[in-house]
């Protein structure tokens, strides 16, 4: 004698999976992307590559970055990337993003990985004026490199989302651009990719006006240290 199942509790027990499955997918995807984009890897044959280049100074700290772009350009300017890694605020290294860099760079587009200060010992908006100088730098080196200065956007990861959206968010706020380097340029962002941001969630506090700025605060060292 077969066992009948309750019709409800069978379309009950496909919504759950599909919905797991919804959730799932984008991250695995993500997590795939981001440990594809942190294995150490050489750059190609196709793409020209500059470690290390010094894009401004943060306090007594030279900052850098790493450049990738396309050894065969197509006629015309380049759109830019700037690259920014996660860790918290307090760790992660700009070549965690090479992986993801060479691959945009093969497609066209001239990336930047950067480097920034980290908490503790650096506070905030220490980070902000830091992707701010390198965005800059970038405009400031639109000639050098091909870059359409019009179409600079920032893509991140964890803190580096944060980062990213700060830069999209902030490019009227003179009191975040810090005195790195390049002045005179604009930091503004036309676009901005947050992978795992930090936005409002139910383990943070309301945001409230601090000095004319908004600033959260959120449960965890992490943010405490930023």
């Amino acid at each position: 004698m077969g066992i009948s199942l309750d019709p409800r509790l069978v379309k009950t027990r496909t919504a759950i999976i599909l919905l797991i499955a919804l959730v799932l997918a984008p991250v695995l995807l993500l997590a795939g992307l981001l440990y594809a984009s942190k294995q150490r890897v050489p750059p190609p044959d196709t793409v020209h590559f500059q470690e290390g280049v010094v894009y401004g100074k943060g306090g007594d700290q030279e900052l850098k970055l790493d450049l990738a772009r396309p050894k065969i350009a197509p006629s015309g300017r380049l759109p830019a990337m700037v690259m920014i890694h996660g860790g918290g605020w307090t760790a992660g290294d700009r070549s965690d993003f090479h992986g993801l860099q060479f691959h945009l760079a093969q497609a066209g587009v001239v990336c930047v990985t950067v480097q920034y200060r980290l908490a503790p010992k650096s506070k905030f908006p220490a980070q902000v004026e830091d992707v701010k100088c390198a965005v800059r730098w970038l405009r400031a080196h639109a000639d050098e490199y091909g870059v359409d200065p019009e179409r600079i956007a920032a893509l991140g990861a964890s803190a580096g989302a944060h980062l990213a959206m700060m830069l999209a968010v902030t490019s009227d706020q003179s009191q975040l651009e810090g005195i790195g380097g390049s002045a005179g340029f604009s930091s503004k962002v036309v676009a901005a990719v947050g992978w795992r941001a930090l936005t409002t969630s139910p383990w943070r506090m309301p945001i409230v006006p601090v000095n004319g700025l908004r600033k959260g605060r959120r449960c965890g060292e992490c943010w405490k240290a930023f």
